[in-house]
């Protein structure tokens, strides 16, 4: 898992629509963000046969086995992720993930998660749905504009294609017209065949750009499962916060043209989660019939939330695609803390079946800069005796529950920035 993004940043394209085509994204044409993530890692399912591990693309192999795989069980491609979590990036995970939000619309444009409490009809538009890009970054292998033109060929007299490194399997665009082959054959330094006819026939001057073709889009996208991790026992870059889960999608587009894409980069500085000017700090409500106690600033070892929407197909159409998605959502949180009177408190309401309510974070999540998630209504679902070396430790491993009134706004994210950043 990444720890410091500007160090483990890979040169390959994670990017994520943008909040303005949510409700329906569509292709190459929309707008997206460049995610910091680093690879997940899969082995290969026993069902899944060689061929299904690999995407052969016309520049090459990408293994999907690094990146996604599909899982032959329920039909949907898996494309794993992990990175430390930023504030001008964690929306899309917590939306694809809870599938509902609230938020303000001017300044500091807080967002408000809760779980979605209704039955999602994702082929009626309900819900968000995401597009991801992966794929190659890297700028054009060769550029210019065209000389002549004949039917299925790039003619550039200026130009030196072979000592350039252009390879067979290349994709050439025409940035004119946006319209965009690979190439077949390359004949010679200043002209390639290409498998379509993009350039006008015995025409000129039109521009071109050429890249390597690794890029795959995933459409239909929602989280299937999603870890927020926190540790207080670390230094320097390893107490950052980590998001790390699945998309899943259920259809794959290849051989997609990165220069079509519009994209936004991180800010210079990000907004890392839990960085030394801003530390997480935890804090509990103990409700019994007896009143409520509050404690404040709590010592902690380790903190995590789980979102399982357990994604399964709802049928299927053409090709195996799922028609609709059926979610199953369960969250639950692991809590580490030292042995003391106040945490033996909490571990009493949890045991009697109070409730025991808890904040994290490093604010209230509608100012500026700050992030919170709030829970409440959890039941144990394992020993919370542990140790820490020679001593005793507590371990708060619960399952969240739906409270008794309508909603889920006993399960709460939320954050905020002075800027707008789109989504």
């Amino acid at each position: 898992m990444a720890s410091n993004p500007e160090k483990h940043i890979r040169q390959q394209y994670f990017a994520i629509t943008k909040q303005s085509v949510w409700a329906s994204p569509s292709g190459l044409d929309d707008s997206y963000y460049i995610m910091p993530f680093d690879a997940g890692s899969f082995k290969p399912i026993p069902a899944v046969d060689t061929g299904q591990l690999n995407y052969y693309s016309s520049a090459g192999i990408m293994k999907q086995d690094s990146r996604n795989n599909v899982d032959s069980l329920t039909g949907l491609h898996r494309i794993p992720f992990s990175g430390v979590a930023m504030l001008e990036r964690i929306a899309p995970l917590f939306m694809g993930a809870f599938q509902s939000v609230v938020e303000d619309a001017g300044t500091p444009y807080a967002k408000n998660f809760t779980p979605a409490d209704t039955v999602l009809d994702f082929t009626q538009n309900d819900g968000m749905m995401h597009t991801i890009i992966l794929g190659n970054y890297s700028a054009a292998i060769d550029s210019g504009s065209t000389t002549s033109a004949t039917a299925n060929k790039l003619v550039d007299s200026g130009a030196t294609f072979s000592t350039t490194g252009v390879e067979i399997g290349d994709t050439v665009e025409n940035d004119d017209t946006s319209t965009f082959s690979y190439v077949t054959a390359i004949d010679s330094e200043t002209q390639l065949t290409l498998a379509d006819n993009i350039f006008a026939v015995g025409g000129g001057g039109e521009s071109y750009a050429i890249v390597r073709s690794d890029m795959v889009r995933f459409t239909e996208c929602l989280i299937d499962n999603l870890t927020f991790s926190v540790s207080n026992r670390s230094n320097g870059i390893d107490r950052y916060a980590k998001v790390s889960g699945e998309w899943i999608s259920r259809r794959i587009y290849k051989n997609q043209y990165p220069s079509s894409v519009t994209k936004t980069a991180l800010p210079a500085s990000p907004t890392i989660l839990n960085d030394s000017a801003d530390y997480f700090t935890l804090n509990m409500v103990l409700t019994s019939s007896v009143g409520a106690l509050t404690l404040s600033n709590l010592p902690w070892f380790n903190f995590t939330m789980q979102i399982n929407n357990n994604v399964t197909p709802n049928g299927q159409t053409t090709g195996g695609m799922a028609l609709n998605y059926r979610i199953a959502p369960t969250i639950t949180y692991t809590i580490d803390l030292p042995y003391n009177d106040d945490t033996f408190k909490a571990l009493e309401h949890y045991i009697r079946g109070s409730n025991v309510a808890f904040d994290f974070g490093n604010g209230d999540g509608n100012t500026s800069g700050t992030f919170k998630i709030d829970g409440e209504k959890g039941v144990l679902t394992d020993n919370p005796y542990e140790f820490d070396g020679d001593y005793h430790m507590i371990r708060f491993q619960f399952e969240a529950l739906k409270p008794t009134s309508a909603g889920w706004n006993a399960q709460y994210v939320g954050f905020a920035d002075a800027v707008d950043w789109g989504y």
